[in-house]
């Protein structure tokens, strides 16, 4: 749980929680064999703690021994789910049965909102366009970012200006066949074409996002 910073983060531990910013940690897994990877974040605000993208039933286990690692899981609060697809939702009825605080929301927007109510949650929602696109924390304010079809009409990203982590989501996805918590180099803009070219629609929607 050592914080890393930029140059370290490609060596890091990865079996463990890392803390790339302050109070913000990477809790995701590596899947073996798997050219396209989830990464789950962890912002750490006492008993109103953050998840980003939570994963998928194939990596939760993982990530929550991570989670623990820093905090109890009951601290968690707010689930964030940038956009709809199972790697980044399908933990979500796990979760659900997990939690027991009444006050814990699911945070997304109404398009990603109308697919992820299908798994018949518990967890209330908390729509980020009802909400000024801003959820305030203990220490600093999130501020979501609409993207929309890059690559999911819903699609959002979310910034801490705090610490001015870009939480990209699927933006500057990439196939890569080696595991790496940092893209560097011209070999991941590479990388990045294939799975641009399956899943963004258009350069004229990715330019409206970036």
């Amino acid at each position: 749980m050592t914080p890393y910073t930029i140059d370290d983060l490609e060596h890091a531990d990865t079996h463990h929680a890392i803390q790339i910013a302050d109070r913000i940690w990477w809790v995701g897994h590596h899947q073996e064999n798997d050219i396209f990877q989830c990464h789950v974040y962890l912002i750490e605000q006492g008993d109103q703690s953050v998840l980003l993208d939570p994963g998928s039933v194939l990596t939760f286990r993982h990530t929550l021994r991570k989670i623990e690692e820093v905090i109890p899981f009951t601290h968690i609060r707010y689930f964030v789910c940038q956009h709809q697809d199972p790697d980044i939702t399908g933990a979500l009825p796990l979760i659900d049965q997990m939690v027991g605080r009444d006050d814990a929301m699911l945070i997304t927007h109404w398009r990603t909102q109308m697919l992820v109510k299908h798994y018949g949650l518990r967890l209330p929602f908390w729509l980020v366009e009802k909400h000024d696109w801003k959820l305030p924390l203990e220490d600093r304010t999130l501020k979501f970012v609409f993207t929309p079809y890059a690559h999911f009409p819903g699609a959002i990203c979310t910034f801490d200006p705090v610490s001015r982590v870009l939480f990209s989501s699927d933006i500057f996805g990439g196939l890569t066949p080696e595991f790496s918590l940092v893209a560097q180099g011209e070999a991941y803009f590479e990388a990045m074409r294939p799975f641009h070219e399956h899943y963004m629609p258009s350069r004229d929607i990715l330019g409206y996002a970036l």
